[in-house]
């Protein structure tokens, strides 16, 4: 259900949530992209869901290949199923999940359809790669409903799976680029499309992880996207590389105008956190620098196959007329890790340590209004960003 090539394409974390929790401990300079997917390989994929999912190494099998072409999957418009890297499977076939293929409203033998698909190619959910199938073909058109998506429309999607999003949002005329690391899943994807729209749809297939290392898109991925014009991201995410691939879209010279993400419920709660609460973080102020931020609905575990033992969320990001620019946001970047990294601490004291200087510390504050008692993790991102702007980069 989540990434793939991408995200999916990129390691997810096995290891409790340290994925999604990544860029919030320690904000890294680049845009609050944490380290990430600490993915422990061996453990279980609906435990790699409750902790930010094991998906993937990262980098793992990034040697894609772009393919542009108009198979696409067998099977139907329904159900769904993600993945590429989606979000933790259990690697198991799934037994008990036949709740989870009733949802859709009738849709359920066009899910069944793609199950016995996947296993004519000896496909199990990939603890590795985290790979969970969204299997509810009316959540699928919801998202797409609220990602705006209009005819004409580029959108890319991350972790294709088995098409459940790229159906309707082909369906909604969107040319739609999508990124999947596993070819199995490719292979139906592009059948299972076909089949739903009886035509060729122009749909650019990229096959490899979303990204390159820790703190970078993949090559394949940055030359699908457009260098001008408005696009849009639609997409069910890995967990584990949310909170990067996040970051990392919003900081491009030509930002994505929405974001619509299906993620891991505690990673959306961060990125929709406020200041004095214990999800704010480096990762929710490098994105609320840049974009509106709201979750949309909450989406539980039963809609998908194998069933995670955690809630998700749909989140929407909106971008912002006025931004910082790309060194502003660099610095702050900077400073959010080193004053979020000691949010409990008294500001003054904090910076004049920083910078050595107490003296100077206390002007820059009070020329700002900010009052040297207050803690880091009460600021705001208007806060920060004004504090980052006077201090400049950190020596």
């Amino acid at each position: 259900m989540n990434s793939p090539p991408e995200g999916n394409g990129t390691g997810e974390n096995g290891t409790e949530g340290n994925g999604t929790e990544e860029s919030n401990a320690a904000g890294n300079s680049a845009g609050g992209i944490g380290t990430e997917g600490n993915c422990a390989e061996g453990s279980g994929t609906e435990e790699s869901h409750a902790a930010g999912n094991c998906a993937g190494e990262i980098g793992a099998e990034g040697n894609c290949t772009m393919e542009n072409d108009a198979k696409e999957s067998s099977a139907g418009e329904s159900g769904t199923g993600e993945s590429g890297a989606g979000k933790p499977g259990r690697g198991e076939q799934g037994r008990g999940e036949q709740g989870s293929e009733e949802q859709g409203n009738g849709e359920a033998g066009t899910w069944q359809a793609v199950r016995a698909e996947l296993a004519a190619r000896d496909y199990r959910p990939s603890r590795r790669l985290g790979q969970n199938m969204m299997v509810d073909a009316n959540l699928a058109r919801a998202i797409v409903r609220d990602g705006g998506v209009e005819a004409g429309d580029f959108v890319l999607e991350i972790g294709s799976g088995c098409a459940s999003l790229t159906v309707p949002l082909v369906a909604a005329g969107a040319r739609v680029s999508a990124v999947e690391i596993d070819g199995r899943l490719l292979e139906v994807a592009r059948e299972r499309l076909a089949a739903a729209t009886g035509k060729a749809p122009s749909v650019k297939w990229i096959h490899c992880d979303v990204l390159d290392g820790k703190h970078h898109l993949a090559q394949e991925v940055l030359e699908a996207l457009p260098d001008e014009g408005s696009w849009r991201v639609v997409s069910n995410l890995p967990y584990s590389v949310g909170g990067p691939v996040t970051a990392l879209l919003a900081r491009l010279p030509n930002p994505p105008l929405t974001m619509t993400l299906l993620l891991q419920r505690e990673m959306v709660d961060r990125l929709v956190a406020v200041p004095g609460t214990r999800d704010w973080g480096p990762l929710s102020v490098q994105v609320q620098a840049l974009y509106g931020a709201r979750m949309v609905r909450t989406v539980g575990p039963e809609l998908f196959w194998p069933r995670p033992r955690v809630e998700s969320a749909v989140l929407q990001l909106e971008l912002l007329p006025q931004r910082p620019g790309a060194q502003e946001m660099t610095c702050l970047g900077d400073w959010t890790g080193i004053l979020l990294g000691q949010r409990r601490k008294a500001l003054l004291g904090l910076l004049g340590r920083q910078l050595g200087d107490r003296e100077r510390a206390g002007e820059v504050l009070g020329s700002l209004g900010l009052d040297g008692s207050a803690r880091p993790g009460e600021l705001s991102v208007a806060e920060l960003l004004a504090l980052s702007r006077a201090l400049g980069p950190p020596s």
